[in-house]
């Protein structure tokens, strides 16, 4: 209030004193310009000039102004059409979520229209008519959806992959991968159609990845890779060079496990090495399973293994699963009296149904029928 009055007080002052001025000398000005000449005094002319200064500021003002309120208009609009596509495309992605892909379909598409992103609703409206089964439609709408965004294609290839997957059709799924980059998302499709078609060297390829993946337990990736190691070590046509590979580029919990060092042993022609193996894996931890396997090994390192199995036995002499392996040891070797011994020994040791079934066999052999029977009765 005291500001506007000081104001006030200004333009009072300013405007006596220059009434003073014009009561004093009204000025003359002479303005002559192609023969035509404007003749009046000075403080008309500064009116007119102020007045002209005056409209041109406030005209321009007036064109801003004007100018702002259409694109305020356009604004407008433009919110308008965008809140409209946001609630069409929300109700598409609820009526999607609730199994009605009918309605989501016709949402989406409407939504597409009007919004902003529309690729992202073609791709969801290809997921809803996917699974009605109108595959003519679902590939139109992936199209469209590259059509208006050409920078979504890995979008559309994982999309693609997704409904490949879910259909069951697996081959697809992975062709459509090719293109895609790798992330959690996509290792996992891969992973999951790699095992649908049993391609477990396309499965150890992509094991790093898979490991790496957050949603994946170490427990399941470790029976996973078990199964890899066993399939691929179970294929005929592998050499033992491309045997051994596979196995020694196993994790070493997987070079240990007892099914896969059992699979090995049973694939691989040359005995030596797989006699060696599985030395080492019980030199590196005793355990009865290793000790059975090597039993089961064929004639060829039969010597070398009955030297060993003997050394072993001075420290684990108690254990009922070596004195099996020694009595088959020696029986194959054709020391039947030792065979017995050891068979015997390890019944006593632990209930063992298959030593006493191959010492009653050696029992019968020698003609001691009374003791085989009483043998294959406790084996069977």
């Amino acid at each position: 209030m005291k500001r506007t009055l000081f104001y006030f007080l200004i333009v009072i002052v300013i405007a006596g004193w220059v009434g003073t001025l014009i009561a004093r000398d009204a000025g003359y000005v002479l303005v002559s310009y192609g023969g035509a000449t404007l003749q009046t005094s000075l403080w008309v002319m500064v009116g007119m000039l102020t007045v002209l200064g005056l409209g041109t500021f406030y005209s321009v003002k007036l064109a801003q102004f004007l100018g702002g309120a259409n694109k305020k208009l356009e604004r407008w609009g433009d919110n308008k059409k965008r809140n409209k596509s946001l609630e069409l495309s929300s109700k598409g992605l609820v009526f999607f979520q609730e199994g009605n892909f009918e309605r989501a379909e016709k949402y989406l598409v409407s939504g597409a229209k009007q919004g902003e992103y529309p690729a992202y609703n073609y791709i969801a409206a290809a997921k809803a008519v996917d699974r009605l089964g109108k595959s003519a439609k679902r590939e139109n709408y992936l199209r469209e959806a590259l059509v208006v965004n050409p920078q979504a294609t890995q979008a559309i290839s994982v999309a693609s992959a997704e409904m490949a997957a879910e259909r069951g059709d697996w081959k697809k799924c992975l062709e459509h991968l090719k293109s895609s980059g790798k992330n959690d998302l996509t290792t996992d499709l891969k992973k999951r159609a790699l095992i649908a078609l049993e391609d477990w060297n396309g499965l150890a390829e992509i094991m790093p990845h898979v490991r790496k993946a957050p949603s994946e337990s170490k427990a399941e990736t470790d029976a996973l890779e078990k199964t890899i190691v066993i399939q691929q070590l179970s294929r005929s046509e592998l050499s033992d060079e491309a045997r051994v590979k596979i196995f020694k580029k196993a994790p070493a919990a997987i070079r240990d496990d007892d099914d896969v060092l059992k699979i090995l042993c049973s694939t691989l022609e040359n005995e030596k090495e797989a006699e060696s193996i599985v030395r080492s894996a019980i030199k590196s931890s005793w355990r009865p399973a290793l000790v059975e396997i090597y039993a089961k090994l064929g004639m060829e390192t039969l010597k070398r293994r009955i030297k060993t199995a003997e050394k072993w036995e001075t420290r684990h002499g108690n254990d009922a699963t070596l004195s099996y392996c020694l009595g088959q040891l020696y029986e194959l070797s054709g020391n039947r009296d030792k065979a017995k011994l050891k068979y015997e020994r390890s019944i006593e040791l632990g209930e063992n149904k298959t030593a006493s079934l191959n010492l009653a066999n050696l029992l019968a052999f020698d003609g001691d029928f009374e003791k085989s029977n009483e043998y294959f009765r406790s084996g069977s």
